[in-house]
């Protein structure tokens, strides 16, 4: 019952946390059913599962929730880089991505090399809140990069949805060759 589309690991635990509820609940059931408990806690044991289920539609809920927030957020987030492109009077010495917009295209783009850098770096350290942190950096600076090529991170959701279900190996081989 993972929603692989949206939050990821957490999610997939939470479902997996959800699916385990409901199949303990189904073996109290059965157990209830073979030692012939009263109808009383055959009732309770249902309400159980129902409630399991109400667990499972909260979490779908809540997971298209956090995606349409996630989402609003990167749009915030391109909305405010734009602010600060030169064009829209962002100011270099009060804003460090208009610091970076000035130097452009090399200021934001040696910022993306560095980030990926440090990124790999935290991946071979396998310490999990740097490689959060590195990401979360490197999102921002291609997010500047985007910004300041006129693109939006909804572009780059848009495609990532387009190759949703296509072999990895089949996508690249339908690249136009260089």
């Amino acid at each position: 019952m993972s929603n692989k589309n949206h939050s990821g690991n957490i999610v997939e635990q939470s479902a997996v946390n959800a699916d385990s509820a409901e199949v303990s609940t189904s073996a109290s059931l059965s157990a209830v059913k073979s030692s012939e408990v009263s109808r009383a806690e055959t009732s309770s044991a249902e309400t159980a599962g129902a409630e399991a289920s109400s667990v499972v539609s909260s979490i779908e809920v809540s997971t298209a929730e956090t995606s349409a927030a996630s989402l609003a957020f990167l749009a915030r987030l391109a909305d405010t880089l734009e602010s600060r492109l030169p064009a829209n009077g962002g100011d270099p010495q009060g804003s460090y991505v208009a610091k970076l917009y000035s130097k452009a295209p090399d200021g934001f783009l040696k910022k993306v090399g560095e980030e990926a850098t440090e990124l790999v770096m935290a991946c071979k350290d396998q310490d999990t809140q740097k490689i959060i942190a590195e990401t979360a950096d490197l999102w921002f600076h291609s997010m500047v990069a985007l910004s300041y090529y006129g693109l939006r991170p909804e572009q780059v959701v848009q495609e990532l949805a387009r190759r949703e279900g296509v072999s990895g190996l089949e996508e690249k081989a339908s690249r136009p060759k260089d």
